[in-house]
């Protein structure tokens, strides 16, 4: 992302330090982050288009890196060189 290390911003992006550090209200690292970043990240969709949130995966940008991290790993098994 920027590179900045928030220490205790889980999955669920509660996280009292990053609040803090940042003067953040809410304390929700993958909510800021995603409003500061429109067009950065796609919305989770069902096979029918719709825009889903599930317990596997409540912030956007969540499944958004486990997709990308997929593909890389797809990619490189199918012979692609990091390239």
């Amino acid at each position: 992302m920027d590179g900045t290390y928030y220490d205790d911003a889980g999955d669920d992006s509660n996280s009292a330090a990053y609040a803090t550090a940042t003067g953040s209200a809410t304390g929700r690292f993958y909510t800021d982050w995603q409003n500061a970043h429109a067009g950065d990240w796609f919305f989770n969709r069902d096979t029918g288009g719709n825009i889903q949130t599930g317990d596997h995966c409540s912030q956007y940008i969540t499944a958004n890196r486990k997709a990308y991290a997929f593909w890389w790993i797809l990619a490189r098994v199918a012979g692609w060189d990091g390239n």
